[in-house]
This record gives structure tokens, C-alpha cells and sequence, in this order.
């Protein structure tokens, strides 16, 4: 089985791959909305019609690109993606019950610019509990590192404007994520692609393929490559992130470990 980690950009390292030689393409690529300030999702890679260029090359007739997207920028890469020449097939909604929220909160901003300290209460913030601690990964699958989540309580506004604006904000909390499912066209016809090339359609009640190589442009901590070792599947990640690529070393060797342990029965 193929487990084939390279660390550097997608756009240098995809033209040394042969043509027409992957079966699938499951990827998160940056969102470019500068997620904690990191350069890497602020480059506009994921925009560019030449990145997803460099990766219709590479894919099979007929084979299957998903790409994951944020709510907010994701019509820009599905764009792209059907600008380097392929079809647009779907979209599949993730949800999830938490996200990240970046709402601005204006009766807070009110007080804030009157120089007016608010009173806080003993009530918590839905979604924040007490002396709460989140870890991430363990045995070396998923090496994060912990992080103690910060415990917010609601406050009450100082000034007649905070008190009539309470309960406003500037956004929604996210709560779930595109999924745009595009294909690289066939060759001539399904039948024709599926043996000549060895792939076509989608198998959704088998949910899963047996064969073919997998490859992830933008693999970050290797999520996509863990799965293809507990399926048995081939794949090639790249990454131009160091940190994130040697995270992504470990967690395969972690997970090449527990695999034969492991059965999967879903």
C-alpha cells in the first residue's frame, strides 16, 4: 500500500506526478478568509484555476474531485474548479453542531466605547461549561496538543444604548461546510470509462472503494490519509507546511500500527 507524504507546494509538486494516474481527489484546501491570521489561507491557491489545472491532470477520466469549502468563499473555488475543466456534479452539505463564531457583539461595543464596565453574572454563555478542557487526539493519531476552551459568562449592559441594542450581532455561527463534488469528464461514455479506465460513477451504496490511489493536494494533519490506510487505499498527500507534515507522519505510522486491530463494520 502506498502512503506517499511530500512536503512542499501542490502547484511544484503535481506536475512530477504522471498524468491521468489518480482515481480520486479528497481535499480541504485553504478557504483564503486568513483563519487566525496564517499566511497559508490567505495566498488564494484554492482561486486559482491553474491549481485545480495541476490537479484535473493528474486525475483519471471520469475520476471524482471533493473539495471542501467554507460558506463564505466556497462559490470561489467551485469557480476555479470548473474553470480548470471540470463538472460541477453537486454539492454536499457537512453539518456539525459546533463552529467558530466571529459575531461581533454591538451591545458589548457600545459600552466598550462609552468606557462603561459591565456586570457579570454567574449565568454562562450557551455552549461554555465550567472548568471544561479539550483534548486533542491521543496515542499519537491526532497530535494537537490540548488546549483548555476559554469559559465565557453573560454580562449585563452598562448604558441605556447597550441594554436596547443586547442580543445583536454582525454574523451566524457556522454550522456547516460545501462539499463540491466535481468530476473530470469521461471518456466517450461511463461504460467505456469503467474499463478502460477503471472508474466511473459513484458507488453510494457501497459508500466506500476498494481500489485506487487517493490524493490530497492540501492533506494539513493527514485526515484524509488516515482513512485510506484503515480502508486499505493508496494516497499521496502534499503539503507545504512543515509543522503539518510532520503531524502527518505520525499519525500514518500511528494509524498503520492499529490497522490490522481495526475492522471496519459501518
Amino acid at each position: 500500500m502506498i502512503n506517499d507524504l511530500h512536503l512542499g507546494n501542490c502547484l511544484e509538486i503535481l506536475p512530477t506526478l504522471e498524468e491521468n494516474s489518480i482515481d480520486t481527489c479528497i481535499t480541504d484546501p485553504p478557504y483564503e478568509l486568513g483563519f487566525m491570521g496564517k499566511d497559508w489561507d490567505s495566498a488564494g491557491i484554492s482561486f486559482q484555476k491553474e491549481t485545480w489545472e495541476a490537479v484535473y491532470r493528474v486525475l483519471k477520466p471520469g475520476a471524482y474531485l471533493l473539495a471542501f469549502g467554507g460558506t463564505r468563499t466556497s462559490h470561489r473555488i467551485a469557480v476555479a474548479i470548473e474553470d480548470a475543466g471540470f463538472e460541477i456534479r453537486d454539492i454536499i452539505c457537512w453539518l456539525y453542531a459546533q463552529g467558530f463564531p466571529k459575531s461581533h457583539d454591538i451591545s458589548k461595543a457600545m459600552d466598550k466605547k462609552a468606557r462603561k464596565e459591565r456586570e457579570k453574572t454567574d449565568e454562562l454563555l450557551p455552549g461554555h461549561s465550567e472548568g471544561r478542557n479539550r483534548t486533542f487526539g491521543t496515542n499519537g493519531i491526532g497530535i494537537y496538543g490540548e488546549a483548555n476552551e476559554s469559559v465565557a459568562y453573560k454580562t449585563i449592559p452598562a448604558t441605556p444604548e447597550a441594554e436596547l441594542w443586547e442580543g445583536w450581532g454582525t454574523g451566524l455561527k457556522p454550522a456547516h461546510e460545501n462539499i463540491i463534488v466535481s468530476m473530470k469528464p469521461i471518456d466517450k461514455n461511463y461504460v467505456n470509462n469503467a474499463l478502460k479506465h477503471g472508474v466511473a460513477g459513484l458507488n453510494i451504496d457501497g459508500g466506500r472503494l476498494p481500489t485506487g490511489i487517493v490524493i490530497d493536494p492540501f492533506m494539513g494533519t493527514c485526515t484524509t490519509g488516515m482513512a485510506c490506510v484503515l480502508e486499505d487505499r493508496d494516497f499521496i498527500g502534499i503539503d507545504s507546511d512543515e509543522g503539518y507534515y510532520e503531524i502527518s507522519k505520525k499519525r500514518v505510522a500511528a494509524v498503520r500500527k492499529i490497522q490490522p486491530q481495526i475492522k471496519m463494520d459501518i
